[in-house]
């Protein structure tokens, strides 16, 4: 015998017809019989909720609900570089996507000379950009460009864009050993100076790179722009030679340290004991220099978008 099974109390109040109020039982037997009857030949199937298909939703930002982002390399992952870049890909910040890169990467010097290029992209399972990472996002480039006595030019650069990161290593000529240990000496040096560029207020920070063993090396270039960061747009850039120094600021770190004396007498050094204090003084000034200082424009005012805050400085 088939019997029609309902959903609940509810369904099959639904299904009985209303009870007389003249006999009631003899009602209720008789619409007890009708129904027998009927179930012999309908069969009434639920689906149940494990069979439903489940619809994927997407987040306000975009992105496909509950898809982790998946990590494409350029090249195996398996170096210190590498697991540096692993560690810093999701941060929201600058700081935090170039933390200790720089300085990993002048500290590959140390073992080895040869070229390097890496770089990670970010998307999630469905092909989008994970959350918080895309075109709008911010974008940052670091570069130092060295050159060395022997005349080989080291291009070591640092890329973030779109959720990723990129860095590399080019050399234009084999380098010497000495010139390798000249190069990761200035690893912490170049850390800083992205550190202290990174961070909220700025701070330019040219100490140790200000300090390269000009023994092996002939000069050094760094240059940093950020665009799209919440604390701002920034850029700044420092060249240093045997015989100039330029930065956007830091003269005394600029002047702290000018290497080992040459040996050389200086022209009119022999008569110094009879110079006075404020001739002394003339002789003993700052290196050749040259600075520029520009700050973010703005538009104050929203009822005159003409009028704009800007500030530039330059100086030699």
């Amino acid at each position: 015998m088939t019997t029609l099974s309902s959903l609940n109390a509810a369904t099959t109040l639904a299904l009985a017809p209303l009870v007389s109020s003249v006999n009631p039982t003899a009602e209720a037997r008789t619409d007890a019989s009708s129904l027998a009857a009927l179930s012999s030949s309908t069969v009434v199937t639920i689906p149940s909720a494990s069979g439903l298909a489940v619809l994927q939703t997407y987040t306000p930002e975009g992105t496909l609900a509950g898809t982790a982002p998946v990590l494409s390399w350029a090249s195996d992952n398996s170096d210190i570089v590498s697991l540096r870049m692993m560690a810093n890909y999701a941060a929201q910040t600058m700081a935090g996507h170039f933390a200790g890169l720089g300085s990993a990467l002048l500290d590959r010097f140390k073992t080895t000379g040869g070229d390097y290029a890496q770089s990670i992209s970010i998307a999630s399972a469905s092909g989008l950009a994970p959350v918080g990472q895309g075109s709008n996002g911010p974008d940052g480039q670091i570069g130092l460009t060295i050159r060395t006595k022997s005349g080989v030019t080291v291009e070591i650069e640092l890329g973030s864009e779109d959720g990723g990161l990129s860095v590399s290593i080019k050399s234009s000529g084999t380098l010497g050993e000495s010139e390798r240990a000249a190069l990761a000496k200035l690893s912490d040096g170049f850390q800083q100076a992205i550190d202290g560029l990174s961070a909220v207020p700025p701070k330019l920070d040219l100490s140790g790179l200000a300090q390269f063993d000009t023994s092996a090396l002939a000069s050094v270039n760094f240059h940093y722009s950020v665009t799209g960061e919440r604390n701002g747009n920034i850029s700044a850039s420092y060249s240093q030679d045997s015989s100039a120094r330029s930065p956007e600021d830091g003269f005394t770190q600029m002047n702290e340290d000018y290497g080992a004396p040459s040996g050389e007498t200086l022209p009119g050094a022999a008569y110094s004991r009879m110079l006075q204090q404020s001739d002394q003084a003339m002789l003993t000034g700052l290196a050749d220099f040259s600075a520029s200082i520009t700050d973010t424009s703005t538009s104050p005012n929203p009822m005159r978008p003409g009028e704009v805050d800007s500030f530039s400085y330059q100086v030699a």
